[in-house]
């Protein structure tokens, strides 16, 4: 059976999680088509995923005519399917939810893209297409999948939701089943009037075994803080660098490592500079997987103080703070989105209030002078990742959905043929 994805920036440093995903399925046997909207835009492409970027077909390499060809093309040898698609592709545009206007004219090329897709699936014989993301690679697969006459999913995690959302109750309607990574996504959707019996919890995990619990660590002198993110608003960067001017303050000792990139990134070595802490303070830029795992190894604390943007962009659960508590890190993170359901505050970790540095400062200081406590939270961390978010596990709760979905779809084909 070939299962096809779509994601945006295939590879990409901030989504593991997708190629990893992938390597599961294949390693059970299943043959996985992978698509891609756009190259990723890192810097830095980790070794692990270069085998998957190279598999890889990203549709931004298809050019304007090429596409265009793709619409003639299903038109002319899929009329009545194509006038369908069509006539839905209207009705979205002109009734679906979205905060901003001009996605409803971006669907139209979402349905133009999708015409790319639903020949790709056609050439692969491709039964079910999932996407990760509910934005726009969840807006080309449900086109994409009307025109190829396969089921569809969609795994939704953050900003698709939160700052990006468009049509999200048709998409939902219309596909075969919906991920959700947390407990958070879910209710948000159901509060959106979207089915909740359509409505699953998929975690994005890690594979236990490429993260074994590192050996017990004694704290560091100077203790050692680390934080993996991209430079953007959500993750709370200048809230950690004002909690560390506060540490510096208190006569605190410690070495932080920054490790990211991102268009924020000259603002925060100003302010590190201003704070007068740039000689505790190094940023590493954005680093491939290989090298993080590293650093995880030898930190005493993993903080991401999660905030949510002006726009209303948040985290959803990170992927890095998995991968840390995977590890035994000791984490310090805050109370946003589905945050709490990884971290439970003085039992896997210590969790504040969003962009309060005082209380970040507060939370660093207290673990960093407690190493009895963060030996606590590293094996607590271990146990949640290894009963919840481990890879495998997950994994079989999506191939039980897709093979249902798969099913579902091919008794109502047959229905229909037999009805005509």
């Amino acid at each position: 059976m070939t299962i096809s994805y779509l994601a945006p920036e295939f590879g990409a440093l901030s989504s593991t999680f997708v190629y990893r995903e992938v390597a599961e399925l294949r390693e059970r046997g299943y043959s996985v088509q992978t698509l891609s909207t756009r190259h990723p835009a890192d810097s830095v492409i980790s070794a692990e995923a270069i085998p998957f970027v190279e598999q890889t077909e990203y549709l931004e390499d298809r050019g304007v005519a090429a596409k265009l060809f793709d619409v003639v093309f299903v038109l002319a040898t899929k009329p009545s399917v194509f006038l369908r698609t069509f006539v839905t592709l209207v009705r979205d545009s002109i009734s679906c939810a979205t905060s901003r206007p001009i996605d409803r004219v971006k669907l139209y090329w979402h349905f133009v893209q999708g015409c790319t897709v639903s020949r790709r699936l056609h050439a692969a014989e491709s039964v079910h297409l999932h996407a990760h993301f509910a934005h726009v690679p969840t807006s080309i697969a449900m086109y994409g999948s009307m025109l190829a006459q396969v089921s569809f999913s969609f795994t939704a995690h953050a900003n698709d939701l939160f700052e990006r959302g468009v049509a999200l109750r048709e998409k939902v309607r219309r596909a075969s089943f919906v991920a959700c990574i947390s407990d958070y996504n879910r209710r948000l959707l159901v509060d959106m009037g979207c089915d909740g019996t359509k409505l699953h919890i998929v975690r994005c995990g890690v594979d236990s075994r490429a993260y074994p619990m590192r050996e017990a660590k004694v704290m560091s002198n100077p203790p050692s803080i680390s934080l993996v993110a991209r430079l953007v608003e959500k993750k709370g960067v200048d809230v950690l660098v004002r909690a560390l001017e506060l540490l510096r303050d208190r006569g605190v000792a410690f070495h932080a490592t920054i490790v990211g990139e991102g268009p924020l990134e000259d603002a925060i070595r100003r302010r590190i500079r201003v704070a007068s802490i740039e000689g505790s303070v190094h940023m590493m830029g954005a680093q491939p997987q290989e090298l993080v795992r590293e650093i995880f190894l030898n930190t005493d604390v993993f903080v991401l103080p999660c905030v949510e943007a002006k726009s209303g962009d948040m985290d959803g659960i990170p992927v890095v703070l998995i991968e840390a508590l995977a590890l035994g890190v000791p984490v310090v993170s805050t109370t946003v989105s589905g945050i709490p359901e990884l971290v439970e505050s003085g039992v896997s970790g210590d969790l504040v209030s969003s962009g309060d540095p005082e209380a970040l400062a507060d939370a660093l200081d207290g673990l960093l002078a407690d190493p009895a406590r963060a030996e606590r939270y590293s094996s607590a961390g271990r146990a949640i990742v290894e009963n919840e978010f481990e890879l495998a596990n997950n994994v079989d709760r999506l191939v039980r959905l897709i093979e249902r979905a798969v099913g579902a779809h091919a008794g109502a084909a047959l229905a229909t043929r037999a009805h005509v």
